[in-house]
């Protein structure tokens, strides 16, 4: 998910290998003014907004598995490179009808 409020990229922490975190950690403000203890990962993401290895915070409970804020690299949510979705469909691209 791309999120233009959020200024780093949080990740769901079930997803990330314990071999990919730093064993630094972050104070989290949560949108609802609660704080968390997150640890951070580098890890590697291709994805339509954000591609290469990246800086992250883990969270247990993420609403979804990525969320990208405004960090270097992210491209515009307008803009995302959907050359990296499997099966996405491109203007002019016609699939075969069954008959």
């Amino acid at each position: 998910m791309r999120d233009t409020g959020c200024e780093g990229v949080v990740v769901r922490k079930q997803l990330v290998d314990a071999s990919q975190l730093t064993g630094e950690s972050c104070l989290l403000l949560r949108i609802d003014n609660t704080a968390l203890l997150a640890e951070k990962a580098v890890i590697s993401l291709r994805t339509p907004f954000l591609s290469g290895v990246v800086k992250v915070v883990c969270i247990p409970d993420a609403i979804c598995d990525v969320i990208f804020g405004n960090v270097e690299g992210a491209r515009s949510p307008e803009d995302p490179d959907m050359s990296l979705m499997v099966g996405a469909a491109r203007p002019g691209r016609k699939r075969n009808a069954k008959r």
